[in-house]
């Protein structure tokens, strides 16, 4: 096995290396949450897990950073909200893509896609 040179200790590469995927993530919140709702409707909770699962639990979306996003989507008619009552009684919020958010997300990804692959072509 090569030995690598390191002029830091290995934790502040992992701590820049923590700070550049949340500074990459925060630009990007939206588009997740609306992929989230891409493939049909979710409460908040169903939300969280999705991202977590979908990034290999790589992201994860605290109720403190996710409500507000999903009322800023809600307010700009890019998603809509409703009230169901579970199988067990309770109320829950249920998010989904409004026309104009489908629409949205479509685009997005097309521009992420696109950049993802200048970036990498860049890179290699």
């Amino acid at each position: 096995m090569e030995k690598v040179f390191a002029p830091f200790p290995m934790n502040v590469y992992i701590l820049v290396r923590y700070m550049n995927t949340k500074e990459l993530l925060k630009g990007n919140t939206e588009m997740i949450i609306l992929a989230s709702l891409a493939d049909g409707p979710k409460h908040g909770y169903l939300i969280t897990q999705w991202i977590r699962t979908q990034s290999e639990k790589s992201f994860a979306f605290s109720p403190g950073m996710l409500y507000p996003l999903l009322h800023r989507l809600e307010q700009e008619e890019l998603i809509s909200a409703s009230w169901i009552t579970s199988e067990e009684g309770r109320d829950k919020k249920v998010y989904q893509l409004t026309k104009s958010g489908g629409k949205a997300y479509h685009a997005y990804k097309k521009d992420w896609t696109l950049f993802a692959k200048k970036i990498q072509h860049l890179i290699s």
